[in-house]
């Protein structure tokens, strides 16, 4: 969203609740003023928005501002989104998600002191699960939220009530805002991928359940061997909170299946997961999130995988979009609409030899590698 100082006098494309217009200050400056409690103003196609930047100018007049990123909302009325308030001495920082489930985030709140009447500089950057929040230069917030929360949506500001628990409002002008998205983002992702990884030393650094081990192919190429039911192996990062990234590697399913998970996260109660699932003849995408459910989303049939060769597949993750690759051939895509897992790590699983036969796989995966992108 390019620079907005609404000097028009036009809030061109803004979504305005009653409580928000735009004014013209005594000096002649124009503004976005808001007035009332719960009244919001949220700038235009920011729905898709993931890792970010907000800047722009406030000033309180009297009783608080929440700023919002990451906000959306479902067909079904659901809200979710992170938020900082601050007023003229407390600041904090949450997280709706689910829709009416607040969590504070990061030790919050915090005593601050501002100044009513009075300009302020404010600064809100958000890339994967990193979140830093910047007042005249100084940083008052700078932390991660270690749980799955909100991957995509808009800013939204918000009047808060005054005094607190209230049926006040506030009043609060807003200037200069701009919000800088994608490789111009002034923060980076706080991560490292994972380097090619193709086995040849016999002995990489990944964790396995038994039915996992290196073996040598008879040609002398080494490679990750899977064989039996739901059997685990992954890279040995312990835990990650990779956001937006592509995963590439080779698979040879011998007989059976191979799920390759990714943003993988173990809460405590299972694992959640996108789970990329092959066979001989289709593959498929689901979700397992909360842990102890699935909810399938993709599919692609007519495929040849179990033929005894090689495959080469990439599986790229941007936001709530997963894409699927075969042989350099995009094969399958999805959007997910629903809780989507915003960041975790990679793991390999032997299917079922057929569904629901009760018996293992016999699969082989080489030169896996994970490659971050830039945010």
């Amino acid at each position: 969203m390019t620079r907005e100082t609404f000097d028009d006098g036009v809030p061109d494309g803004w979504f305005l609740t009653d409580g928000w217009n735009v004014i013209r200050e005594p000096n002649g400056n124009w503004v976005l003023s808001g007035d009332g409690i719960w009244q919001w103003a949220v700038p235009p196609n920011g729905e898709a928005w993931t890792d970010y930047t907000v800047r722009f100018r406030v000033k309180l007049i009297s009783g608080g501002l929440k700023t919002n990123v990451r906000f959306s909302v479902s067909p079904g009325g659901e809200w979710t989104r992170y938020g900082v308030g601050f007023r003229e001495d407390i600041l904090w920082f949450d997280r709706e998600y689910p829709s009416h489930e607040w969590v504070d985030l990061c030790g919050s709140p915090w005593p601050i002191h501002t100044s009513l009447g009075e300009w302020h500089d404010v600064e809100f950057s958000v890339a994967g699960s990193h979140f830093r929040y910047v007042v005249d230069g100084e940083v008052l917030i700078d932390c991660d939220d270690d749980t799955p929360g909100p991957v995509m949506g808009t800013l939204g500001f918000e009047t808060m009530d005054d005094p607190p628990g209230s049926s006040g409002g506030s009043h609060v002008h807003i200037d200069d805002v701009e919000v800088i998205c994608g490789d111009e983002a002034p923060i980076a992702q706080e991560a490292t991928g994972l380097p090619l990884e193709t086995f040849e030393d016999g002995d990489p650094d990944w964790w396995y359940t038994p039915g996992w081990s290196v073996v040598q192919e008879g040609d002398g190429n080494n490679a990750l061997y899977g064989n039996g039911l739901w059997q685990w192996t992954g890279p040995d990062l312990g835990p990650v909170e990779w956001t937006d990234f592509t995963l590439r590697f080779r698979m040879k399913l011998i007989s059976g299946g191979l799920h390759a998970n990714v943003r993988v996260l173990d809460d405590g109660d299972g694992r959640t997961r996108y789970m990329v699932g092959f066979r001989d003849d289709h593959m498929w995408l689901g979700r397992t999130y909360p842990s102890g459910t699935y909810t399938p989303l993709a599919g692609a049939g007519g495929l040849n995988l179990a033929d005894g060769a090689w495959h080469d597949v990439e599986i790229v993750l941007t936001g709530a979009h997963l894409g699927v690759s075969l042989g350099g051939v995009p094969t399958m895509s999805h959007t997910d609409t629903g809780p989507f897992l915003p960041h975790g790590g990679l793991a390999f699983e032997t299917a079922e030899n057929s569904p629901g036969s009760g018996t293992g796989s016999y699969v082989y995966i080489d030169d896996v590698e994970v490659v971050l992108h830039e945010p």
